[in-house]
Formats: C-alpha cells, structure tokens, sequence
C-alpha cells in the first residue's frame, strides 16, 4: 500500500512539475501587438538557434535611433507595411531577448549569425507579462534579411 502511495505521489509531482514548466514557457500564448513594429539593433551577446525556439540576446547602443525610411532594407515593407518603426526607450543601452518563431529560417540563423556580430531585428511585443520580444525580420551582418510575414502567434492593433 505504501510503495502505491508513494507512487502516486511521485506521478503527481511530475506531472505538476511538468504543467508548471509548461505554464512557465510562454511560447505563443498572449497577444503581440503588431500596430508597433519595434527596432533593435546592435551587437550579438548570446545566440541558441534551437528547440523550442530561436533566441538572441543583443547590446544595443544608448542612442539606438529606428530608421526613418525603408529605403535599403529589403522585404521590410512587406514586414510592416506603412507602419514607422519604434525604439522603445527601456531598449537602449540595454541587452535585449528576443525569441524568434520556431520556423526553419531562423533555426538556419546559426550558420550566418554569431555572438558578436551587429545586427538589426524588427519584434513585436506581447501584451501580456513578462511582455517578451518576438522576432519577426532580422538583417544579419552579412547577407539577406530573414524574414517570417506569417503569423506563428496572435497578432492585435494595439495593447
């Protein structure tokens, strides 16, 4: 009777442990507000192109500005349409997560994007607490821009 106590037990520890994590990862869950594409650029700090998803971290400059045109940055009209780009201020001068869709484009980033590297990322924000950034268009040093005009996650006009 004990051994089946404790067993079960056991099983609903790690299954509690697993939800938990689970819950943990916020992945797609919550809103991104695509009516205000964010810039970040700067220099690579940390990178992991794997499961579940595409990640770098990136320093960004305290005078980081967004381009004012899109003239020389190719598929990003497509990106964002007629929308302007936007820094936020509690982005500069700081080191930046951003989390990419886990689509095979940007898994392949590893091959062309490493820790110190400069780059330039278009996100979105999500609505929702702990408000992470996900990457939607990334212009490595060299090479194309990588982009992914689909939606991976729920998109809203505004938080």
């Amino acid at each position: 009777m004990r051994t089946a106590t404790l067993i079960r037990t056991v099983g609903l520890a790690v299954a509690f442990l697993a939800a938990s994590s689970a819950a943990a990862h916020h992945g797609f869950t919550g809103r991104y507000d695509s009516s205000r594409p964010l810039w970040i650029e700067g220099e690579v700090t940390n990178a992991y192109f794997g499961q579940p998803h595409p990640e770098v971290t990136i320093r960004t400059s305290g005078t980081m500005n967004a381009p004012t045109r899109q003239e020389g940055l190719p598929g990003l009209a497509d990106m964002i349409g007629n929308r302007v780009l936007e820094v936020r201020a509690d982005t500069r001068g700081q080191e930046v997560r951003i989390e990419f869709p886990p689509v095979g484009s940007f898994f392949g980033l590893g091959r062309i994007v490493s820790v110190g590297d400069r780059v330039a990322v278009i996100a979105y924000r999500n609505c929702n607490a702990p408000n992470q950034l996900r990457g939607q268009w990334i212009i490595p040093k060299t090479g194309a821009p990588v982009a992914y005009a689909g939606q991976a996650q729920q998109e809203v006009e505004g938080c």
